[in-house]
């Protein structure tokens, strides 16, 4: 399923992103995993799995000590 037809996609600000994981821990989904990359920071900071299926459980978002991931919703927004 491509992105434009989810219902809702998380997206993660890789710049401020510090590594932690707790996303990862959380998700039901499996929608984060560690990128490969390094930031500007040094953290290899986390990503979306694009082959996962967000259900907008908002579980990331109130886990993310620096809140940097947000969820879209069919054209609205849930930052964290």
């Amino acid at each position: 399923m491509d992105a434009k037809n989810r219902r809702f996609w998380p997206e993660i600000d890789s710049i401020l992103c510090k590594s932690c994981g707790y996303c990862e821990m959380v998700c039901p989904q499996q929608m984060f995993c560690r990128s490969g990359k390094v930031n500007s920071q040094g953290y290899d900071y986390m990503k979306v799995n694009e082959d996962g299926t967000c259900i907008g459980c908002l579980k990331c978002i109130n886990i993310c000590p620096d809140f940097v991931i947000t969820i879209h919703e069919n054209g609205s927004m849930q930052h964290g």
